[in-house]
């Protein structure tokens, strides 16, 4: 009996102590104070903000240094973050979600992004706005996917021409605002909250969709905010209102707005534009005394956590990351209702979707290292895991895409990432080159949203080139004198610069403002100055081609494009001609730093 109780207590013993080191291998990512359900002083209410998902439920793969697989990004894991926030707040949470399901993974395109459907209707989305991609695959398909949805499309600037109505009067499962009535205490019928949701897709959808909307017309922001926020707050009577917008703000690149922490308004982010759209569209609705207070953003694909005209904004890069926005309220006794408390809303965020996450970072960005020393994770206390019932929801798409992963194409030894700016890169440069290349063209350009991810060191395999090219563009040639072409640089290149292949670009810089100072030709071997009576052969993109993008000013004059051809889907051209490359992709081979092609003067 005594050995039968010390086995028993030898056992207990054993695996607390396991329990224990296996507690304390894990990293705690939430190692700082956040909001709580259970504080006093306020009431808060959390809103897990999400945007610019494209189709992208199953985790980005990487090589290590080993060449051994870890990933980022990953609806499960998504999923995972939802339900710790659900047990922790119950029916308080709000998930919103910023628009473009669609287009950019190959698992969208082989499920016609039914698989955003079935993830979403699993994982409890509350409601989501429309993005300029989600357009991409029809109107019809559109449609027929909105009533599929369990959740409603939250969209008040949509109206069509034909019918004079807005889509929310003859669309199924779409509103233009959405009223979230949430219990506080279910002993007392004054102790509630109501939130009010408005949603607002972006004016130039037109031109960054694949599909014809002409019969759509995208209504003023301002406008119709002070229209439905007067109404739900003057006829509803609710507490606060939210925006979820598919436009949002361009903050600069730095370490700080990746770091994860809580945020309010004094110690928001910093070296965010103050002239972009959003900011623009805030100082319309405080010019015109309007208040709301929270906007969920989408589009830009940036990581944003901060305060504009006062009214906090959360953005994130898309599937890898999402914020959670805290309003705060504090009962009056006297009023018998809850009170917004503007200087007690925080940030949480940026919050990483991970499988595992490096140690010292706390992410799990991109590294050339052993991933063996990533390590598991708990937010808010809790294990971040898969699911079993998402695994299984998943698993018919997954069948589906898994042939495709592990076929390499080619190999990259140094990292090529995506950015545009003020200078040419590995990527950009590569994708230009092999544009001219193929298509045998003078000078090629691309623009930044045709290219969606980062290449980095090791295998490139068919998902990894799906995903830098989702879209099924095409490469186009056509021709233009020298005297045209400066007028298409200095149009695309105002505000920012794209790269090109077979220019030499000079410019000079006035207040953030791009002016071509001069134009070389460059092929690689000899540069000569622009012709401006020579004809030019240029290549092109599809999309641009036809006036999207930043080329619809460029042809308003450009109307017809002399002696076009097209040469066919970019992603499988770029495949077609890895298969042919000897050796690796490497930076000498693409960036010449005797003949740098952008070049800017003050």
């Amino acid at each position: 009996m005594k050995s039968s109780k010390l086995f028993f207590i030898l056992s207990f013993l054993i695996i607390s102590i396991s329990s224990l080191s296996e507690d304390e291998d894990l990293i705690n990512l939430s190692d700082y104070t956040y909001p709580k359900a259970t504080d006093v002083s306020y009431v808060y209410i959390p809103i897990l903000s999400t945007n610019d998902l494209h189709g992208g439920i199953f985790p980005i793969k990487y090589s290590d240094i080993n060449k051994q697989k870890f990933s980022k990004g990953g609806g499960n894991y998504l999923y995972s973050y939802k339900k710790i926030l659900k047990d922790e707040w119950g029916d308080r949470l709000i998930w919103l979600d910023a628009g473009d399901q669609f287009q950019g993974t190959m698992e969208c395109m082989l499920s016609d992004c039914l698989i955003m459907k079935d993830f979403y209707n699993k994982a409890g989305l509350d409601a989501i706005t429309l993005g300029n991609h989600d357009f991409d695959y029809g109107i019809d398909h559109l449609k027929s996917f909105i009533e599929k949805m369990n959740y409603p499309l939250i969209v008040s600037n949509v109206k069509e021409k034909s019918s004079g109505k807005y889509i929310y009067d003859t669309w199924n499962n779409v509103k233009a605002y959405k009223i979230f009535n949430i219990t506080i205490d279910p002993n007392d019928p004054n102790k509630f909250i109501t939130i009010g949701v408005i949603g607002l897709a972006l004016t130039s959808s037109d031109t960054q969709t694949s599909t014809d909307i002409s019969d759509f017309e995208i209504t003023d922001y301002v406008t119709e905010t002070k229209k439905w926020n007067n109404y739900l707050r003057e006829e509803k009577k609710v507490h606060a209102v939210v925006v979820i917008t598919h436009f949002g703000p361009y903050c600069e690149s730095d370490d700080e707005r990746f770091l994860l922490t809580v945020r309010d308004a004094k110690t928001s982010q910093k070296m965010c534009e103050q002239d972009d759209e959003i900011s623009q569209y805030l100082k319309g609705l405080k010019d015109n005394s309007i208040t709301i207070n929270g906007v969920i953003a989408g589009h830009r694909h940036d990581i944003a956590h901060h305060w504009i005209s006062d009214v906090p904004v959360v953005e994130s890069s898309g599937a890898d990351y999402f914020n959670i926005l805290y309003l705060a309220f504090r009962y009056s006794s006297t009023k018998k209702v809850y009170e917004f408390q503007k200087g007690k809303v925080q940030i949480e965020g940026p919050v990483p979707i991970c499988e595992k996450l490096w140690p010292d970072t706390k992410n799990c960005i991109y590294k050339y290292e052993d991933s063996s020393l990533m390590k598991k994770f708990k937010f808010h206390e809790k294990e971040v895991n898969l699911d079993a019932d998402m695994v299984e929801t998943l698993k018919y798409w997954e069948n589906i895409i898994t042939p495709k992963i592990e076929n390499d194409l080619m190999e990259t030894e140094d990292d090529m990432l995506n950015y545009f700016g003020k200078e040419e890169t590995l990527l950009t440069n590569f994708i230009n080159d092999l544009g001219r290349i193929i298509t045998d063209s003078d000078i090629c350009f691309f623009n930044s949203g045709g290219i969606r991810t980062n290449w980095y060191k090791g295998p490139i395999n068919e998902i990894d080139l799906f995903t830098m090219f989702p879209f099924n563009n095409t490469w186009v040639r056509f021709e233009m004198t020298g005297e045209e072409v400066i007028h298409l640089i200095q149009d695309l290149n105002q505000y920012y610069i794209f790269p090109t292949s077979g220019l030499i670009q000079t410019f000079s810089l006035v207040k953030s403002n791009y002016y071509v100072k001069s134009l070389l030709v460059y092929d690689g071997f000899n540069e000569r100055p622009l012709d401006l009576q020579k004809t030019y052969k240029i290549c092109t993109n599809d999309f641009l081609a036809d006036g999207g993008g930043r080329m619809k000013t460029v042809r308003t004059w450009y109307k017809e494009l002399r002696n076009k051809k097209d040469f066919g889907i970019i992603r499988e051209l770029v495949g077609n001609f890895a298969k042919k490359m000897k050796g690796k992709i490497r930076t000498d081979k693409f960036v010449d730093s005797n003949h740098p092609k952008i070049i800017i003067e003050n």
